[in-house]
């Protein structure tokens, strides 16, 4: 009898790189007054469309990235397959209670933030369990494909 141990763990994830704007220098009143010193009567004279169009989106980068440049960022970590929509709405759900219990101090609160973690712990535990099961019940299958069953 021949056995084999695989570590499924030590899988190394590659970070993804997220671009977004940095709206930290951001001022409304300085932008708007750069969009009112472009001329766009050169934008009116212009016969074709897709010229045109062209000429309009360069406009509006151009100084979208000067009052809010775009910023790469690396997000790095394990994915959570079982981490889906519902349980992300729960979560954000529970935190915005505990915010609203650490504010008021009611023992009302509380218990409806208490009732709401205790049913996304439910629901992640569900989640994990259907995750992880799969590779389990797919097992014999394995062995199967193998010849060790």
């Amino acid at each position: 009898m021949i056995g084999c141990i695989r570590k499924i763990n030590n899988r190394e994830f590659k970070p993804k790189v997220i671009t977004s704007r940095n709206y930290k220098n951001y001022n409304p009143d300085k932008m708007i007054k750069d969009f009112e010193k472009v001329d766009w009567d050169v934008l009116y004279g212009v016969q074709n469309v897709n010229t045109a169009l062209t000429f309009f989106n360069s406009i509006l980068k151009q100084i979208f990235d000067k009052h809010a440049p775009v910023t790469l960022k690396r997000v790095r970590g394990k994915p959570c397959r079982w981490l889906n929509s519902d349980l992300k709405k729960l979560m954000k759900d529970r935190d915005r209670v505990l915010t609203k219990a650490r504010k008021s101090k009611k023992d009302e609160d509380w218990k409806v933030y208490r009732t709401l973690r205790n049913s996304f712990t439910i629901r992640q535990k569900q989640l994990k369990g259907l995750t992880i099961g799969t590779f389990w019940t797919r097992m014999p299958e394995v062995q199967k494909a193998f010849g060790n069953a």
